[in-house]
């Protein structure tokens, strides 16, 4: 079946989707639950609208992918520079090789997403299978058996083996392939095959699906990989591991609803991918400066009865997205990341937006020392550089656009110059 493409932000009418009325009312359900407190999409009676979430869906025979508009490349009509520049930003975000071959030339042979992620993780598995085999490790094994083997397990011996004295019921470490690692190999090649539609991608997982025999499909918890012996050895093999922990924390399937419908999804929220985007690049771009993400705060310092004393109460936290301290000035600013269209003269900026903005700047002032904050949102059609002036106050605050629909790989430095001018800005070098 041909996946139904939205854009994100798009409306479309119910009857265009060509879905049965139970599968809208599964889509529906399934909207509100895949991402914790967050809406895939929202409705009308007739329409359904893609929010900020990107990613695909698949249940039942629908398969659906929502694509980032923002990121295509200006003057291009299809999703292919799109995809490149996603897969770039989560590369990124997720600590593989931004500069793997792959990445480059994906865009030519996909036109989906998910394919060129399927892509990537087959081919990275099906080489280190095919140089190194099976992952082994130790695991700890309890067996009874005919001769000892490791150590008696006492308890478990006396239980099972009182009345015959041929057995032994021992512990011992096992060398196998059947390890946490491979496992994990082996869920996602599994379910995997069943959501490509591309041919390549399903002949490279079944033949990793083979070098995996013997294995169990078992999922694994992402944060077990964490510690996998010598996974340094070979960059290829933590890339490797870095990609199926990605896959396991965002496509782990479910059976939900009244129906018990196997549901595979991979999603990313847009806005938080900016925001770690962003932060990632700041952090690893030479850039002279500190930056620390989700910087905490508490919004109440003390509280009272009227007409009594104040007393020291800790309450409610506020999150600011990236504060960044300048290494030569030392004098902070802070970025909230908005991924949103903004044009115009007030910029598509929404009054919650100026509110939270202010908020930071009142609750993260020093006595008299009040740190700039920007809105910096992409950019669509016009480049914002904009400070607005608070009524009867001297506070203001900035807006900001970056550009994220470059071809991001191939141009990356020159993201990172516009990243540079626009953190001098604020460091005290042009402001």
């Amino acid at each position: 079946m041909k996946p139904i493409l939205f854009y994100e932000y798009e409306t479309k009418n119910f009857d265009d989707l060509n879905i049965k009325d139970y599968q809208k009312r599964f889509l529906k359900s399934l909207s509100e639950s895949l991402v914790p407190n967050k809406s895939i999409f929202t409705y009308s009676s007739d329409t359904i609208s893609a929010t900020s979430i990107v990613g695909m869906i698949s249940f039942d025979n629908v398969q659906i992918e929502i694509l980032p508009k923002l990121l295509r490349r200006r003057g291009e009509e299809d999703g292919n520079s799109i995809i490149k520049n996603l897969m770039f930003m989560l590369s990124y975000t997720n600590q593989l090789e931004i500069s793997d071959s792959s990445i480059s030339s994906m865009a030519k042979n996909f036109d989906s997403f998910l394919e060129a992620y399927i892509s990537i993780f087959a081919n990275r598995l099906a080489k280190q299978l095919r140089k190194c085999g099976s992952p082994k490790a130790y695991i700890e094994e309890e067996s009874n058996l005919g001769a000892l083997k490791g150590k008696i397990i006492f308890p478990k011996n006396l239980a099972q083996n009182s009345f015959n004295h041929s057995k032994i019921y021992c512990g011992y470490n096992e060398f196998s392939a059947n390890n946490p690692t491979s496992k994990a190999f082996k869920f996602v090649v599994s379910n995997l095959i069943k959501a490509t539609r591309n041919s390549t991608n399903q002949t490279v997982l079944n033949q990793c699906f083979a070098l995996l025999d013997g294995v169990s499909i078992e999922y694994v918890r992402p944060e077990l990989l964490d510690h996998v012996p010598n996974a340094k050895r070979d960059p290829n093999f933590l890339a490797l591991l870095n990609l199926t922990k990605m896959f396991l924390r965002k496509m782990r399937p479910d059976f939900s609803g009244n129906r018990n419908e196997k549901v595979f999804s991979l999603l990313f929220d847009m806005n938080e991918l900016f925001e770690e985007f962003i932060y990632a690049v700041i952090k690893n771009g030479n850039f002279n400066v500190y930056a620390e993400a989700q910087k905490q705060k508490r919004l109440v310092e003390k509280v009272r009865s009227i007409g009594e004393e104040w007393e020291n109460k800790s309450l409610f936290d506020t999150f600011t997205d990236i504060t960044v301290t300048p290494v030569e000035t030392k004098r902070p600013f802070i970025i909230d990341t908005k991924y949103k269209i903004v044009s115009g003269y007030r910029d598509g900026m929404k009054n919650p937006d100026v509110y939270q903005v202010l908020a930071y700047k009142q609750i993260h002032s020093k006595q008299d020392k009040i740190p700039p904050v920007i809105l910096l949102y992409p950019k669509d059609s016009e480049d914002i550089r904009r400070e607005y002036k608070v009524t009867d106050s001297d506070a203001t605050f900035f807006a900001w656009t970056i550009d994220i629909s470059r071809d991001l790989q191939r141009d990356f430095q020159a993201f990172k110059d516009e990243l540079q001018e626009f953190l001098n800005h604020f460091s005290g070098v042009a402001y």
